[in-house]
């Protein structure tokens, strides 16, 4: 009795472990992939002539974040944190004012 139990708990742990795995599984993030999909275009920026930084495009929300070096600290330090794109371009048209 007590051996059958043992064993069904062995195979339970290992169904619900099978089961954690396909149902944990996450659709993967390609950045500037060619021919296929792209959640995110990441671009090198020179902020100015004695810092660099890197500007990250999210494209399924439309929104720019850019990151600079502090060349002090060493760190990454988040310069504008998630600009909304739409906002800056018009849909269908020319800009404005010019």
């Amino acid at each position: 009795m007590k051996k059958k139990l043992i064993i069904s708990l062995i195979a339970l742990n290992a169904a619900l472990l099978a089961a954690l795995m396909f149902s944990a599984a996450t659709q993967p993030v390609h950045a500037q992939v060619i021919g296929g999909g792209t959640d995110y275009i990441m671009i090198p920026v020179m902020m100015n002539v004695n810092s660099d930084g890197m500007a990250i495009i999210d494209i399924g929300q439309q929104k720019l974040t850019a990151i600079r070096l502090d060349q002090k600290s060493q760190q990454a330090v988040i310069f504008r944190m998630g600009r909304q794109l739409s906002s800056d371009f018009q849909t269908g048209g020319a800009p404005t004012g010019r």
